[in-house]
């Protein structure tokens, strides 16, 4: 069983990847949620199959931690080990997403989607790198799962300033997420916990920030 170190911290990230769930739906509502059961026939079948894989793996970033609160560390390898099936599965149907948006009038938007599934795989594979190292493993498992309010705060974000541009609004959605990835670094520094993955994790998402930017602003 994790210590009792260990486990809070890892109370704390199920208790903010919860909230994260409800927002999702908030989100998507009006876009997609709110027309089920009968789904207007012109959203392609790709889409449901990406809503329902990225839902699945919300809710195994969930109830992982939950697992490892509980003492039950076999369910919780259970559902790492499901993870490697459909954690693949997502970030391909992200891709094929990516693809037809890249062959729409929209393509240069592409670059957007692209960088937070690139952050988004590689917090993953770092996180099952660093499986054995809780610690570690537990914060870039929460960078990947940060990826999430990409799309999510991209639904919001417009709702509230609906007269600026699509790149202004783009730029108010990543800055929300460093600012809570700051945060995330922050508490660990002042609280003697380790916060080179968050630093790591805010470079990359930076380093997004800047590059969406040079490909939009053309």
């Amino acid at each position: 069983m994790a210590s009792g170190f260990v486990e809070k911290q890892y109370q704390y990230l199920a208790f903010g990847l919860a909230t994260v769930l409800p927002l999702i739906f908030l989100a998507f509502y009006k876009s997609y949620f709110g027309f089920f059961p009968g789904f207007p026939k012109d959203i392609p079948v790709i889409v449901h199959v990406h809503t329902l894989l990225a839902v699945i793996w919300a809710v195994m970033l969930v109830v992982q931690p939950l697992f490892i609160m509980q003492g039950k560390v076999l369910l919780h390898k259970k559902a790492g080990k499901a993870s490697y099936f459909v954690f693949p599965l997502f970030v391909l149907t992200s891709a094929i997403l990516i693809g037809n948006l890249l062959r729409s009038e929209h393509a240069g938007f592409a670059v957007i989607p692209i960088g937070e599934t690139t952050i988004m795989a590689g917090c993953y594979v770092l996180a099952i790198i660093l499986k054995h190292r809780p610690t570690l493993h537990m914060r870039y498992m929460a960078g990947a799962a940060l990826v999430l309010l990409g799309p999510t705060l991209g639904r919001i974000v417009p709702l509230l300033f609906p007269t600026w541009s699509a790149l202004e609004r783009e730029n108010v959605k990543t800055a929300l997420i460093e600012i809570l990835i700051l945060a995330l670094l922050t508490f660990d520094w002042k609280s003697n916990l380790p916060y080179h993955p968050y630093k790591f994790i805010l470079f990359v998402w930076m380093v997004h920030h800047i590059c969406f930017n040079l490909v939009l602003m053309k």
